[in-house]
């Protein structure tokens, strides 16, 4: 509980001492990755799980403007038929050389790229998938590490996460 309470108190003073700096975002940092969130967010959240959430909330209305950063993990009994960075490529990119599960790659194709702007961006050591609909966008980090991170938003965007991943891109 401790380590939960010193990491929320980091994040906040994150927040609240960079947005000082910029009045149009602040610099905040996950598991050693930057990134530029709009300014002045009304709350910020940590979920100490396996995950690690970190949730920035923007608007005082339940369940509107958030940004969501967390690890993506896969629920051990869930078999995909192949590890996540490369069922996001099959996904993503369309590369159908996997062995990956073909309802697990159908799913989700419907949850993330039908009806969406998507593709990927690289820079050499990660590759970023997105995926900006209307009412949500996704982006998924897959660091060399293979850690996946998953960012959601439902107000960002295509140029505001790409000023949002600046520090990468």
């Amino acid at each position: 509980m401790q380590l939960l309470f010193k990491k929320a108190l980091v994040v906040l003073c994150l927040a609240s001492s960079c947005a000082i700096a910029s009045e149009q975002s602040f610099r905040v940092f996950f598991d050693k990755e930057e990134f530029y969130l709009p300014s002045a967010p009304k709350l910020a959240l940590l979920v100490g799980n396996e995950d690690d959430s970190t949730i920035f909330k923007y608007s005082d209305e339940t369940g509107k403007k958030f940004i969501g950063i967390s690890f993506m993990s896969t629920h051990p009994d869930l078999d995909m038929g192949c590890p996540l960075e490369v069922l996001l490529s099959d996904v993503f990119v369309g590369t159908k050389k996997s062995n990956c599960d073909q309802k697990s790659t159908y799913a989700f194709k419907g949850e993330f790229v039908e009806g969406s702007d998507n593709g990927y961006w690289e820079n050499g050591d990660q590759r970023f998938y997105y995926s900006v609909g209307k009412d949500k966008s996704h982006v998924f980090i897959v660091r060399k590490d293979k850690r996946i991170i998953q960012i959601d938003t439902d107000f960002l965007d295509k140029p505001a996460i790409r000023t949002m991943l600046s520090k990468h891109l």
